[in-house]
């Protein structure tokens, strides 16, 4: 199988590179134009200051640093660096698992799952998002080893850090965490018939969301990530909250499918 996951590597990036280097975020005029502003003023946004008609309403830009280094990127004419850069965050994902997978099944998921994306591919934050997602679970794999190192520590909190000011997407990373300690306190339950609390994960999982905050808008940011997330608008009218099948596309189907039925057939294995 070495030559089909070579080609399927080589077709991912291919493929990604061209899609990223073609195709604009609807909102990177906003982040180039954001970027620009934080770089000539020395300071983070608080206030609308680029609206008329929502002229120094509150603002928390949870993508500052992100803005900063497109516009720098784009300012010295470094855009192919950034176009790079996502075609590989954006990839290294699926080339992970396709050096790990053992059969065509698995392949032919992986491939799919890369199809699936492609209509999120861009120079954008949430691309950022997906691939810290992908990195905090193989570090979260490591974490709940019974002999971790505590480099997988260090790099669990630092990337919590780093995503808080990178894009609201961390939020979901907790969520991952959390489910890994009530797995491993319901593996513990069912080992010895009483619950044991991973106190080592639960203090990493503590430090993780407290170094959240540490963003230039402090606890203000999760207010902003649950407004937005709780507004209507938000899921009528951003693709990316939509359901996967709100928009009929048959390799979403296919996808939906082969989910459901690889989750019946390695149900135990899963558990």
């Amino acid at each position: 199988m070495k030559l089909e996951k070579t080609i399927i590597i080589i077709l991912i990036l291919l493929s990604f590179f061209v899609i990223i280097s073609t195709t604009l975020d609807p909102d990177l005029g906003w982040h180039i134009k954001s970027g620009e502003w934080i770089i000539n003023h020395q300071q983070i946004q608080h206030h609308d200051e680029f609206s008329y008609t929502m002229a120094g309403h509150q603002w928390v830009n949870h993508e500052w640093l992100v803005d900063t280094i497109l516009y720098l990127s784009y300012h010295h004419q470094l855009w192919i660096v950034m176009t790079i850069l996502f075609t590989i965050i954006s990839s290294l994902p699926f080339i992970y698992y396709t050096l790990q997978s053992k059969n065509y099944p698995e392949l032919s998921y992986i491939l799919l799952s890369s199809i699936i994306l492609i209509p999120y591919l861009a120079v954008r934050p949430q691309i950022i998002s997906f691939f810290l997602f992908f990195v905090l679970y193989l570090l979260l794999q490591k974490i709940f080893q019974s002999k971790s190192s505590p480099i997988f520590t260090l790099a669990t909190i630092l990337l919590f850090l780093s995503w808080a000011n990178i894009h609201a997407g961390f939020p979901a990373g907790l969520i991952l965490f959390a489910i890994f300690i009530i797995s491993k306190i319901s593996q513990s339950y069912q080992t010895h018939k009483k619950i044991i609390w991973p106190a080592k994960q639960l203090a990493i999982f503590a430090s993780s969301i407290l170094v959240t905050f540490i963003n230039p808008y402090t606890y203000h940011l999760y207010s902003e990530i649950y407004h937005v997330a709780a507004s209507e608008i938000t899921a009528k009218y951003i693709a990316e909250w939509q359901p996967i099948l709100s928009t009929v596309r048959p390799e979403n189907l296919i996808y939906l499918g082969l989910t459901i039925s690889f989750t019946i057939i390695f149900f135990k294995k899963i558990k």
